[in-house]
């Protein structure tokens, strides 16, 4: 098993590798919203994409709401204020007791005023699987200090999209997305369904093939969440479980949101898929 590295530049971004290649870097302080770019393979070939220039508030793997009591957490205009999510202070960094790295901090959604919206803890968990692929878990515990409304832009031609989102790289090729009923589709909108995988080629070998799976858990609100995505040269994921729908909480009330990565460098059976969220969903929060 290849070994875990962790370089963290502390106060901004931290990275994880496998040997000598990097998997990802985790930027928690450099934009409005955490990301993770680039993200990788195990043997470091890039699968996100940054900035695309048709939506440049995409950065590689990231979670947002876009409406929080109508103030807008998703697009970043070129002047103005932003509202953000504002990292408290630097990740804690951990082993695992299975070989992996857990990774922990604290966020607050914050109005462009400075008005705390939410609350939340965030843990990322990395964990080898074998010579080709890992997985990384997301889990997101938001707990807003008021009542507030959860929504969305209502889907018509676009629109549904939020939570957990991918945006693939251009270098990404013959790209399709399988969702769990069996359906391969160019552009899911509003199919529920347990996970959803991209499948395509990479640039820069020939046959490169590679996966990128997301596994919604069951007790996450509204599971089977609706998927919303894209393939071609605007590859975008996203399990939105607000795309019918906005959701409402209490102050105080908490909402869990629970995610699995299954990242690997060559084509993913959607069998082993089906394997990996039956282990997935047995873990409990």
């Amino acid at each position: 098993m290849a070994a875990i590295s962790i370089h963290h530049e502390f106060g901004k971004a931290l990275s994880v590798s496998l040997d000598a290649a990097r998997v990802f870097t985790l930027d928690y302080s450099s934009a409005p919203k955490p990301f993770f770019h680039p993200l990788c393979t195990v043997t470091g070939r890039v699968l996100s994409n940054f900035q695309p220039s048709d939506h440049d508030w995409h950065r590689g793997l990231w979670f947002a709401i876009k409406f929080v009591n109508g103030e807008n957490f998703w697009e970043e205009g070129e002047s103005g204020p932003h509202n953000t999510q504002r990292a408290t202070a630097p990740p804690t960094i951990e082993p695992t007791k299975t070989g992996g790295v857990r990774i922990t901090f604290q966020l607050e959604w914050v109005r462009h005023d400075g008005h705390v919206m939410m609350d939340e803890s965030r843990v990322i968990e990395f964990q080898p699987i074998d010579d080709t692929s890992y997985s990384l878990d997301h889990s997101s515990r938001i707990i807003p200090r008021e009542q507030v409304t959860l929504d969305r832009t209502p889907f018509t031609t676009w629109g549904g999209y939020g939570g957990l989102c991918f945006r693939g790289t251009r270098n990404w090729t013959d790209s399709k997305i399988h969702l769990s009923d069996g359906q391969i589709t160019d552009r899911p909108t509003g199919s529920p369904a347990n996970w959803g995988m991209l499948t395509g080629k990479l640039d820069g070998a020939r046959n490169l093939h590679v996966s990128l799976a997301i596994l919604d858990h069951p007790q996450n609100h509204r599971h089977p969440s609706p998927w919303y995505g894209a393939s071609g040269l605007g590859i975008y994921l996203t399990p939105a479980p607000l795309f019918h729908e906005p959701l409402e909480l209490a102050a105080g009330e908490v909402l869990w949101l629970d995610y699995r990565l299954i990242v690997a460098e060559r084509t993913l059976d959607t069998t082993e898929v089906e394997e990996a969220y039956t282990e997935f969903a047995r873990s409990h929060r």
